[in-house]
């Protein structure tokens, strides 16, 4: 598999678009491969509106004939990448959606559905799913529960 976007990409990426990334310039070039290869695994298996143009090409994208990737996936890999070098864990992320609502006397807080969604498919990051939403194959109402 090969990423949506090379170290050398994704650094010009957030030179040029993030005021902080620490967390980028911080790990070493295998951490950021190893991160990108994530981000990447993580969009190709989002449920996504559409083809593949390809029957058997390596990623999701490109998509429903065309022959370039759209240039919102590379951002979103990269922010996703990010993310992960950060210390979002999808995982924990996960594990927290069994919280639908909590409230402590006047206080109360409710998940919307898009919140759900991109925790349940494993985004870690809201700037990634703003990129990636008009793809994603949305079902009308999310059902999770955890066995």
């Amino acid at each position: 598999m090969a990423a949506y976007l090379t170290i050398t990409e994704a650094t010009t990426y957030f030179t040029n678009y993030s005021l902080f990334f620490d967390a980028w310039t911080d790990a070493t070039a295998g951490q950021q491969q190893v991160a990108l290869n994530l981000a990447t695994e993580l969009i190709n298996t989002l449920p996504l509106q559409g083809y593949p143009t390809v029957a058997n090409q390596t990623n999701a994208f490109p998509r429903n004939g065309d022959t370039t990737v759209p240039d919102e996936i590379p951002k979103a890999c990269a922010e996703c990448a990010y993310a992960l070098l950060d210390g979002v864990d999808p995982e924990s992320e996960f594990r927290v959606l069994e919280i639908e609502s909590t409230k402590y006397a006047n206080v109360s807080t409710k998940y919307s559905t898009p919140r759900l969604l991109m925790k349940a498919y494993g985004i870690p990051s809201f700037m990634a799913w703003k990129y990636l939403a008009r793809w994603i194959d949305t079902p009308e109402s999310v059902t999770l529960s955890k066995v």
